[in-house]
């Protein structure tokens, strides 16, 4: 995986969830709803920061919870549709 997108992310979900990414402990297999504790504003708003930061729009994406329900799930549809 690309450590530049993770570490954006880390970024981002840190800056959603007003924490500071240097205590967060995160894994590929964090969930971002029941470990790190995204509400539906939370997790707007780290959606909307995604979109900025990567230049993604994730209207046409079919499986938007499936995207955002880990860290690794979210690194990988980043890494895929940014490489397209």
């Amino acid at each position: 995986m690309n450590s530049g997108i993770r570490k954006v992310l880390i970024q981002l979900i840190s800056e959603s969830l007003s924490l500071d990414e240097n205590n967060l402990v995160i894994s590929d297999n964090t969930k971002l709803f029941e470990e790190l504790g995204f509400d539906s504003i939370s997790i707007l708003n780290l959606l909307t920061s995604v979109e900025n930061s990567f230049n993604l729009d994730f209207s046409q994406c079919k499986d938007i919870v499936g995207v955002f329900e880990t860290i690794g799930s979210l690194h990988e549809y980043i890494e895929r549709v940014v490489a397209l």
